[in-house]
C-alpha cells in the first residue's frame, strides 16, 4: 500500500537520524544501544519489522545499527535488555537470508554492502567477551 512505503521511507529518515556521525562522536557517552530515542528505539523499530516478518527492512535497518556499532565501537553489551544474543542471531539470521536474495538476482555489490559489517562485529562481540 501507499502508506507501507510512505512509513518505510520515515523509518529510513530516523535511521539516518540516529546513525549520522555527530550521534556517533557522542555515542559512548550516550549509551547508545540503550539509549531511549537511539538504540532501544531503532531495536523497537525492527522488532516490529521481524515481527511482520519483513526480512529486507529488518536486513537494512539492522545493517545500519551494526554498522553504527562497529564504526563507533559501541558494541552491546551480553546483560543488555535491548540487544539480547537471541535477537541478535535473529537479525544476522536476516541478513544472511537478505544477502543470499541478493546474491540470486545477481546484486553483489548490495550483498556486500548488507554483510560488511558482520564479520567485524562477530569478531568484536568475541574478543570483547573473551577479554580479561
Amino acid at each position: 500500500s501507499e502508506m507501507g512505503w510512505m512509513e518505510d521511507a520515515a523509518v529510513f529518515h530516523l535511521f539516518r537520524f540516529i546513525t549520522k556521525r555527530a550521534v556517533g562522536k557522542l555515542a559512548p557517552r550516550l549509551n547508545w544501544n540503550r539509549h531511549p530515542m537511539l538504540g532501544a528505539l531503532a531495536m523497537k523499530v525492527i522488532r516490529r519489522y521481524l515481527s511482520q516478518k519483513n526480512v529486507q527492512m529488518v536486513s537494512v535497518l539492522s545493517c545500519l545499527c551494526t554498522a553504527f556499532q562497529v564504526n563507533y565501537g559501541v558494541y552491546p553489551s551480553s546483560d543488555d535488555p535491548c540487544w539480547t544474543p537471541e535477537i541478535l542471531h535473529d537479525l544476522r539470521a536476516c541478513r544472511q537470508l537478505y544477502a543470499e536474495w541478493l546474491f540470486r538476482i545477481n546484486e553483489l555489490r548490495a550483498r556486500a554492502e548488507i554483510l560488511k559489517y558482520d564479520n567485524l562485529a562477530t569478531e568484536q562481540q568475541i574478543i570483547k567477551t573473551f577479554a580479561p
